[in-house]
């Protein structure tokens, strides 16, 4: 069952088990539900109960006015919601406080007054006496069965006479008045007929329990027989009503005994051996007396009878006596089975024996019982479980000892390939160990894992089980699938001792080479100075992580755990990593800012140039993460200062990129190369001014930086501050004279880029300094064709940028709005040879227009298909724009080469308030 319970479990949703019945919680049987157990919320605790106020609600709900001392009654039962219920439901109850201080009372008054009254109530008396017999499950089909059996006659006929009806009473008499107690004691779902509610239940199956015994005991469900019935005053262990069970006159207990027993002899075992009475040993003291009155024939036939009506749960299907007189611990009744002829070794479908049951819940005298007849004591269940196995797994020591002095197999393993002494192991219980060891198992059987017991125990920490175990010789150098030895295990988990232990036992025939790796991977520093007095292989690769010791000490950064290790003379610091990465200890050391150690390799004279796969040298590293003070060593060690990676990045233009000012100071000191440029032909310059770092920009230009270099796609650090809108950078590139006017493959300058995005004082700034007003974007077939020579570009890509780029700008939300409908290939369109004027019409901007036109731009200058700047500030729907142009002197009547003129866009596009000033000013 558990390991469904732990599948179920495993699933991403959350698991919730309910009941109304604290019993239920509380039965034995619901501890195998364990994993349930974890989280329990009972409803019935203070904190959680109903409150006052809460109480008083339902009441109202339901009755109408609130009772007096609602408290005080509420405490006599948990159900008082239903309560309330219930007593809406019902007719001819006036008294309030006594239906709540003793519900069940008023229900057999009722009942009682129903049984007086004639044929009529009789029958639904008769038919709620069904209802209990039936354990609450009463099938319509049963009334309506055309042949009647012997069975079910005489069910009739006892429950007539007992409720004082003719017995010849027709079913559909019964089947009628049942129906007419729907919604008052009965429902009926899917066909079968059960009480309202579990407490109205318990209050009937008590009633009739006092009036028609004889009946119930004879016809009663088993399930109802098994959990209703109460002899003598047994103790509620479970929480369960005891004073609605049905107490067992004592001159009715040999027929509720013969009702067991027959039971029994038909193949419901499980029925006897769950009764709820069966836990008392008196009670079962009177059932072995009355089975010792029958024949003996009979008695060896029970003893053999094994479970064969189909239980809930299937694994107990098949079950004999003896294994279920096993699992409960009644060692009465094992000794009666014993002793009449029963199998030992009789098992269930699943191999459970009971020894197993007996070893598993820890009944010590009926193990011994058991082993006093000789059985089979390596038989094991179907996961491979043997007697020993559970007992060892369970930790009970008493019974391992008297499994151990049987003939029993130490080395029988589960399905998963774990021993006994396996899991003895994996529990820390050296005196069970030792007890194991004496056996000489084999110790270094290995799980489906390659664990060995040694491996556990180290892998845990069991200090004295590993003691134990090397007193008997084990294979120290087994490793399991992931090549874990015992040392490297026990290194790895920081297990001192029994590392030392290992290695001082003299059994580690390598070099302690792997081990020495996990300790320097977890970081344990006394196991590594231990292991480095052993004089291991300090350059050996760990075989799972391609590493070396120093390589993984270097990358967590166990500053005290290098210092040992450089101490060893033939210590290579300049190995690196094979997992691809290619990365040696002072590149690891100077990407993840582990400055001590810098400084312990740098003392070594470790190839400072060396780099990682991706030519990423311990400067450039250093650099782009910005730690000042390795930097600050590594240029002591003379490094290739512009050693670039495999993009043609040096460490200068990533210190740029991530805005390291001192970092970019250092290396410029030192020499670096200010106008290098990476693979995209862009230089340090250009990278400060993208990212927008006045600081560096400054420091680059005092150290000569060239101002004007653009790169492949005509970028230069003017552009990129002008796209960011960085005033003060911009200042300072035309103080060191940049050219204002330069311009991209696609024409785009400094004044066109500042106009598009709509920066009002980079425009002023562009246009004092005497940007070019009237230079325009290159036409579509120049920009096509500039495109198709730069490698990095694709035309659809351009296309789209300049798209996502209208829609990502400062512009006008009516431009944002107009495009959304548009394709790329429009807003390309509208851009190629589009003037900064013709831009500032499109997107919107009033004020930069305004400025531009005071600069003397071309109010009605013309693309290549004759479109105006007033055109594109009719067709978008820019009033202000237009009114700027026309009084500014733009012709409204120039046409583009279509013949479509502003007042026809503006038209078409349903702009009627600029097609009337258009027309106001002809």
């Amino acid at each position: 069952m558990i390991p469904v319970i732990e599948t179920i479990m495993a699933g991403k949703w959350c698991k919730i088990i309910s009941t109304c019945r604290l019993n239920v919680f509380k039965d034995d049987k619901f501890n195998i539900l364990s994993p349930f157990k974890t989280c329990e919320c009972n409803l019935s605790l203070e904190g959680l109960c109903l409150t006052s106020a809460e109480k008083a609600s339902i009441a109202e709900a339901y009755i109408g006015t609130c009772i007096q001392d609602l408290d005080e009654i509420s405490k006599y039962h948990e159900f008082f919601p239903l309560l309330c219920r219930l007593y809406q439901e019902k007719q001819g109850v006036d008294d309030k406080e006594s239906f709540f201080r003793n519900p069940f009372e008023v229900y057999r008054n009722e009942l009682d007054n129903m049984s007086r009254h004639g044929d009529e109530e009789k029958y639904k008396v008769c038919g709620l006496a069904l209802c209990v017999l039936f354990n609450n499950q009463l099938k319509e089909t049963w009334f309506h069965s055309c042949k009647v059996t012997d069975q079910q006659r005489q069910i009739m006929e006892d429950t007539c006479v007992d409720c004082r009806l003719d017995k010849e009473t027709s079913k559909v008499d019964i089947k009628d008045a049942l129906e007419k107690l729907e919604g008052t004691f009965v429902c009926k779902q899917d066909g079968v007929y059960s009480i309202i509610h579990g407490v109205l239940f318990d209050c009937l199956a008590h009633y009739f329990g006092q009036r028609m015994i004889e009946c119930l005991i004879e016809h009663g469900d088993c399930d109802f027989i098994n959990e209703r019935f109460l002899w003598k005053n047994l103790t509620d262990e479970q929480g369960s009503n005891v004073e609605l069970l049905i107490q067992i006159p004592y001159g009715k207990l040999d027929l509720f005994l013969e009702r067991l027993v027959q039971d029994w002899s038909v193949g419901k075992v499980l029925n006897l051996f769950s009764n709820n009475n069966m836990k008392e040993q008196e009670f079962r003291y009177q059932l072995l007396q009355y089975l010792e009155q029958l024949e003996k024939s009979q008695q060896i036939k029970l003893a053999n009878t094994k479970n064969t009506v189909t239980p809930e749960d299937v694994c107990d299907l098949d079950t004999y006596p003896l294994i279920w007189a096993s699992y409960f611990g009644y060692g009465d009744m094992v000794k009666w089975l014993l002793e009449n002829k029963v199998n030992v070794d009789h098992c269930r479908h699943d191999g459970v024996t009971a020894l197993y049951m007996a070893c598993q819940n820890g009944h010590n005298a009926i193990v011994q019982m058991l082993l006093d007849k000789n059985p089979n004591v390596n038989l094991y269940n179907e996961g491979g479980m043997t007697p020993l196995y559970i007992a060892c797994k369970n930790g009970d020591l008493d019974i391992v000892r008297m499994l151990l002095k049987e003939n029993v197999d130490v080395n029988l393993y589960d399905r998963v390939g774990s021993t006994p002494l396996f899991v003895a192991c994996d529990n820390g219980n050296t005196a069970m160990v030792s007890e194991i060891l004496e056996k000489n198992p084999d110790v270094n059987l290995s799980d489906s894992e390659g664990e060995t017991p040694l491996n556990i125990a180290c892998y845990k920490g069991h200090t004295d089980v590993v003691f134990a175990l090397l007193e008997k010789n084990p294979d120290v150098n087994l490793c399991n699938i992931l090549g874990d030895t015992p040392l490297s295990t026990a290194s790895g988990e920081g297990h001192d001792d029994i590392a030392a232990a290992l290695l001082d036992v003299n059994l580690c025939d390598d070099t302690g080479g792997s081990a020495l790796f996990y300790a320097c991977q977890k970081g344990n520093i006394d196991v590594v100075a231990y292991l480095l007095k052993k004089n291991p292989e300090v350059n050996q690769f760990d075989e799972f992580y391609n590493e070396t010791p120093l390589i993984t000490a270097c990358d967590k950064g166990f500053t005290g755990i290098v210092a040992l290790l450089l101490q060893m003379e033939d210590i290579d610091v300049d190995l690196c990593d094979k997992q691809g990465n290619q990365r040696s200890p002072l590149v690891l050391a100077c990407s993840n800012g582990h400055t001590d150690i810098v400084h312990l390799l740098l003392k070594k004279s470790p190839d400072v140039n060396l780099c990682d796969r991706h030519s990423k040298s311990p400067l450039f590293l250093a650099s782009i993460e910005g730690h000042t003070d390795i930097v600050k060593m590594l240029l002591e060690s003379n490094p290739d200062i512009d050693l670039c990676n495999e993009d043609g990045e040096t460490p200068l233009m990533v210190a740029c990129q991530s805005g390291h000012p001192d970092i970019v100071c250092m290396l410029l000191e030192n020499d670096a190369d200010v106008n290098l440029y990476d693979s995209s032909g862009s230089t340090s310059l250009y990278w400060a001014c993208f990212e927008g770092n006045r600081e560096i920009v400054s420091k680059l230009l005092e150290f000569g930086a060239d101002v004007n270099h653009s790169n492949d796609e005509g970028l230069t650090p003017l552009i990129a501050a002008c796209q960011g809108n960085y005033n003060e950078i911009i200042q300072m590139l035309i103080e060191h004279k940049a050219d204002i006017n330069k311009q991209m493959y696609d024409g785009d300058n400094p004044l066109i880029s500042a106009t598009h995005n709509g920066y009002l004082d980079v425009v002023e700034v562009l246009l004092t300094h005497g940007a070019d007003v009237n230079r325009s974007l290159h036409s579509k077939h120049v920009m096509t064709e500039a495109i198709h020579n730069i490698a990095n570009l694709i035309l659809t890509s351009v296309k789209r940028e300049w798209y996502e780029d209208v829609m990502m700008s400062f512009g006008s939300s009516i431009t944002k709005e107009y495009v959304t409908e548009k394709s790329i290939d429009y807003v390309f369109d509208v851009f190629a040879g589009s003037h900064p004027l013709h831009i500032a019409s499109f997107m919107g901007h009033t004020d930069i227009a305004r400025l531009l036109l005071d600069h003397k731009a071309n109010v009605n200058v013309k693309k290549k298909d004759e479109t105006t700047p007033l055109f594109y500030a009719c067709e978008v729907g820019h009033e202000d724009i237009v009114e700027l142009l026309l009084e500014k002197g733009a012709n409204q009547k120039i046409c583009r080469k279509d013949k479509t003129s502003p007042v026809d866009i503006a038209t078409r596009n349903g702009h009627d308030s600029i097609v009337m000033m258009l027309k106001g000013k002809q």
